[in-house]
């Protein structure tokens, strides 16, 4: 399977004389199953680091509550906000703007020599800006989680959650001060595994990272895409919300 670059009898040109392995395209969608499967057995999985703590830390010692902001959401504005976005100013520019020029050299798609279908710069062009998305956003995804697993960092109702078995209000001055281990000093009277487990993963946070990602790539692609001089500061206007809504997400 080869994807070749076809040329009209119109036009030769030797910088458009090249081919390329459709494989790329199944390399792709490989790598990028990859990474999502990492990033599952990561976020679901593997056991964090468990870290100790002082009772004198009272950045451990807030009720528990819920997300501020759902993941559900966290994930819609970070993933479907900007594909949607790119999609729509795409087909845009496309067909009502008509920024896509007719080329006269287009890929073809073939399988043993025979002629399958012809890719236009176009919809090249959607796959491209799709998958390195997804790419970089499963990047960050995976980072984060390695992270959260390998540093443990206890969120702030940790003791809430945990219900150690030690009673910090009983201890003296030397043991309130001293770093209370897992297994030796306390353990967590709290049966849900699971909450106790995600208690320990605080740090990096798993809804900044991705709406940076999500944000800061539409951002850059708004300052690309949305250049044209018709528009006036509007993408600019979309730029500094984008930047804000991820500052308060993050807060």
């Amino acid at each position: 399977m080869l994807v070749r670059e076809v040329n009209t009898p119109t036009t030769i040109n030797n910088q458009y004389r090249r081919s390329e392995s459709i494989w790329r395209v199944f390399i792709d969608i490989i790598c990028l199953s990859i990474l999502l499967a990492a990033s599952l057995v990561s976020h679901y999985l593997i056991q964090p680091f468990t870290r100790g703590f002082f009772c004198s830390d009272s950045s451990i010692r807030y009720p528990y509550k819920g997300d501020t902001i759902p993941f559900y959401a966290a994930a819609i504005l970070s993933v479907v906000l900007p594909i949607i976005w790119m999609w729509i100013t795409e087909f845009a520019k496309r067909f009502y703007y008509n920024r896509y020029p007719k080329e006269v050299f287009l890929t073809r798609l073939e399988c043993c020599g025979g002629r399958i279908t012809t890719i236009t710069p176009f919809v090249r062009n959607l796959y491209i800006l799709t998958v390195v998305f997804g790419y970089g956003y499963l990047s960050t995804w995976i980072l984060t989680e390695i992270t959260k697993n390998f540093v443990g960092e206890l969120r702030p109702h940790f003791l809430a959650v945990c219900q150690p078995t030690i009673d910090c209000s009983t201890l003296s001055l030397d043991q309130f001060n001293s770093y209370l281990q897992f297994g030796i000093n306390y353990t967590c009277l709290n049966n849900n595994s699971d909450l106790v487990r995600d208690a320990r993963r605080s740090f990096f946070s798993g809804h900044t990272s991705p709406i940076f990602f999500g944000f800061g790539w539409l951002i850059m692609y708004i300052h690309v895409s949305w250049s044209w001089g018709y528009l006036g500061i509007i993408g600019n206007m979309f730029q500094t919300g984008l930047a804000i809504l991820g500052l308060f997400i993050g807060y």
